[in-house]
């Protein structure tokens, strides 16, 4: 199985991506996966084209693409800014504007399907309502592309980008196999599941 981890933290170190990289690095052997830091790529700010469909191509967003396309399931890890993605995620997700219209390989087509999950690392274990309009912000974006939502992962991060350790115990906990397969990360009654 082939995993794309997209995380959208805007510092280093950072504990979103300490929380997908113990994710990756506790799956078999045969799950293979990559991770993409949007910090690192340097995507261009999403412009609107859609009235003159003068749209550019981004090299960025093209090798990105092709990865999605790749993978068997695709994670969205963002830290939680003011009960949403950072602007890192929310500027890759606009840019799904264009890929939905892409010129070769419109989007709806190559992902209707396609397993996507989310990991949300905040700094608390808030309620459930108050992480609500990330997870369903999240979910409403990959129905709309047909993709296959498989729910998300909610983390907890301390100061200095740590992990909180029960939350890096829970994620390691997690299989991808299982999770593609199934469509639920774990059970949505305990803190770290659901959306």
């Amino acid at each position: 199985m082939q995993a794309l981890i997209i995380e959208g933290s805007t510092r280093s170190p950072a504990s979103t991506m300490a929380h997908v990289q113990a994710l990756a690095s506790a799956q078999p052997k045969e799950t293979h996966h990559d991770i993409v830091a949007l910090r690192d790529l340097a995507l261009p700010l999403f412009e609107d084209h859609r009235v003159d469909w003068s749209w550019s191509r981004s090299q960025p967003l093209e090798s990105l693409y092709q990865q999605m396309q790749a993978a068997d399931v695709i994670l969205l890890a963002t830290p939680l800014y003011w009960y949403n993605v950072s602007h890192l995620m929310k500027n890759f997700l606009d840019h799904w504007s264009y890929l939905l219209r892409h010129p070769d390989r419109p989007m709806a087509e190559t992902l209707e399907g396609k397993s996507i999950g989310f990991v949300v690392v905040g700094s608390g274990v808030e309620g459930r309502e108050l992480r609500q309009p990330v997870f369903q912000s999240l979910r409403l974006s990959v129905e709309y592309i047909k993709a296959r939502c498989i729910g998300g992962f909610y983390g907890v991060g301390l100061r200095g980008g740590q992990p909180h350790p029960d939350s890096l115990a829970a994620i390691s906990d997690l299989s991808l196999g299982a999770w593609h397969e199934t469509g639920e990360a774990g059970p949505t009654d305990q803190p770290w599941f659901g959306y």
